[in-house]
This record gives structure tokens, C-alpha cells and sequence, in this order.
């Protein structure tokens, strides 16, 4: 194990037990938490600094207004089989979150531990099957959050997987979408999201431009749309360049 990686595994717990407190609080305020899905295909390695900074402006909202708990996936040719989720916390300490002195920097020093780890994974991802499994890898961010909780996919959205095809080519008119999503819910591969707020703050964007017409990026936009409707989630798509920093 290399250092990077030494220093991964002490800062993000990977274990399936963690997952059991993603997202239930039995306290007495529900907070949010949250989870980063990182598409890791070699399309995105040009936008990858938008992403980190993406993430890192998520992961302080967890820590700012939410429970403090932050999990990533990373989105490749088949996170289900290589992927699992990796927690870690963006918070203040229990004793200090409601300290105006010691909660701002608490928040601020694990908010930059767990950017520079995302940057360390983004450069030298644990995975290898290529592609863009995005909604595979939702259906395992759907097993750690529950309703409440936000899901933010840090990605183009151009899917490219065995089960659903690529999206430069795939029929994506409404009945075409709609047999994918009957095609993927039959596979289990439709994420259980009920009132998630799933948000795509890079939608489309790609650094320099997408090779693709305006009509094609307009069903991909619409893909993720219904497939939402159809996960149960609350969608957010509009790009939000002042959290990416």
C-alpha cells in the first residue's frame, strides 16, 4: 500500500458496518448527510480540478448544515463489483458543534482532509473496469442514504456501461428511455432514492465542449430526469459555479 493510500484508508473508513450510520440519526434533529458519486472514466480526467472543488464545496455543506457524514463513490466500468463506499467526517466534534470558536475550524481542517483525498483517488482511481456506470453505482449510494439525505453525482452524465449502452449512441427518445428504465429496474439496477435531493452541478460540462449535437445533450438531460421520477428523488439540475472553487 503506498502512502497516498495509507493516508486514504485512515482518513475514510471503508467499511460496510459505517454504512449502518449514513443517514440515521436517532437524535433529535435530523440532519442531512450526504454522498459524492466521482465518475472516474477517462472522458473526465480534463474536468477533474471542477470536481474536487465541486466536492469540496458539497462537503462543506454537510458540514455547515448537515450531520457531518460523507460518503464517496467512485463511478467506473462497474462500481457495484469494485467499488464500495468510502465514509468520512466534514464536521465539528460532538463536543464542539455548536461552538462558535472551534466548530468553523474543525469543519475546515476535515472538509481539506477529505478534498485531498478525493484528489488522490481521482488521480490514481481503485478501479479499472472502463466506462461510466452512473447509475450502477447510484444503486450503492441508494444503501447508504435515506430519505432527506443529498446525493451529488460529480459527472458529465454521459453513461457508458455494458447494461445500458453508451449514450452517444443509445436510443434515447421517450419510449427509449423508457424501456431502459423498465430494462434496468427489472436488473435491479434502478436506485431506491425516495426524497433524495439528487444533484448534477456538471451536467454536460466538459472542458472545451462536448462532441455532441444540442438535441442528443437535450435527451441525456432528459435520461437523468426521468430516471429520477422514476428513482423517486428530487432533482437538481442547475450548475452552480459558486460552490466550485
Amino acid at each position: 500500500m503506498t502512502p497516498t493510500r495509507r493516508t486514504l484508508a485512515l482518513s475514510l473508513l471503508c467499511t460496510a458496518l459505517a454504512a449502518a450510520g449514513c443517514g440515521d440519526d436517532d437524535g433529535p434533529q435530523q440532519l442531512a448527510s450526504g454522498c459524492a458519486l466521482a465518475d472516474v472514466s477517462g472522458s473526465t480526467r480534463t474536468a477533474r480540478s471542477e470536481y474536487a472543488g465541486a466536492f469540496a464545496s458539497f462537503a462543506r455543506h454537510i458540514g455547515e448544515r448537515g450531520s457531518g457524514r460523507l460518503c464517496l463513490i467512485i463511478a467506473a466500468g462497474d462500481p457495484i463489483a469494485e467499488s464500495a463506499p468510502l465514509f468520512a467526517p466534514v464536521g465539528p466534534s460532538e463536543e464542539h458543534r455548536d461552538s462558535p470558536d472551534y466548530a468553523p475550524g474543525e469543519i475546515t481542517e476535515n472538509v481539506n482532509v477529505a478534498r485531498t483525498d478525493f484528489e488522490s483517488m481521482m488521480t490514481d482511481p481503485p478501479v479499472s473496469a472502463r466506462g461510466s456506470a452512473l447509475v450502477e453505482a447510484a444503486v450503492v449510494a441508494a444503501d447508504v442514504l435515506a430519505p432527506g439525505d443529498r446525493l451529488t453525482i460529480l459527472s458529465d452524465g454521459i453513461q457508458t456501461s455494458e447494461t445500458v449502452g453508451d449514450f452517444h449512441d443509445v436510443d434515447l427518445s421517450e419510449a427509449g428511455i423508457t424501456a431502459l428504465l423498465d430494462r434496468l429496474e427489472q436488473a435491479g439496477l434502478l436506485a431506491d432514492l425516495q426524497n433524495v435531493t439528487v444533484e448534477m452541478p456538471l451536467l454536460l460540462y466538459h472542458p472545451g465542449g462536448l462532441n455532441m449535437s444540442a438535441e442528443r445533450q437535450a435527451a441525456i438531460r432528459r435520461f437523468w430526469q426521468r430516471w429520477a421520477e422514476r428513482a423517486g428523488a428530487r432533482l437538481d439540475l442547475s450548475p452552480q459555479p459558486q460552490r466550485i472553487s
